[in-house]
């Protein structure tokens, strides 16, 4: 029986399903397969190519980290240089806007400065008068007075825009 057949049996044994026959077919189709032993020299190149490739990645990997750190050192190195100029620039617009806007600021604290003391001087008869209850109940009256006069005239506003007008 030649290889060709055995392999056959086997094959037919395992699209039938017995798997016990297809084994011992696959054992007899495989028992006999002669062993192939590699020569020495085989072996030496495999190993001395495995050696190499080996060598070759580990020096390919030391060579990608050395690139990588030179390159993260240029950046670095950029963005330092960048830095200079610019924090240079920055300091510069900061003061000059200190220094445009001091003027603005003192003169605009005086301006309130000086309507604070106006308020002052005007609000403190003013409490004075209030604080009486005839004044109090006089100022509320005025109050709800304008208050319904603001009333009134939201109603009219509100009925000509709706086009009828009460008489």
């Amino acid at each position: 029986m030649s290889d060709q057949d055995r392999l056959a049996a086997w094959l037919e044994r395992e699209d039938a399903a017995d798997e016990e026959s297809a084994e011992a077919a696959f054992a007899n189709a495989y028992a006999l397969i002669e062993r192939i032993d590699a020569r020495p020299e085989f072996i030496l190149r495999t190993a001395t190519l495995g050696r190499k490739v080996r060598l070759r990645r580990r020096r390919l990997s030391r060579l990608a980290w050395a690139a990588a750190a030179v390159a993260v050192a240029g950046a670095m190195t950029f963005v330092a240089g960048m830095a200079v100029p610019v924090s240079v620039w920055v300091v510069k617009v900061i003061a000059l806007a200190i220094s445009n806007a001091a003027p603005w600021l003192v003169a605009y604290s005086t301006g309130a400065i000086s309507l604070w003391w106006f308020v002052v001087r005007v609000g403190g008869p003013l409490a004075t008068a209030v604080d009486s209850p005839a004044a109090a109940s006089a100022l509320v009256g005025v109050e709800l007075v304008g208050i319904l006069a603001f009333y009134a005239l939201y109603r009219i506003i509100q009925f000509e825009n709706e086009g009828e007008v009460p008489v």
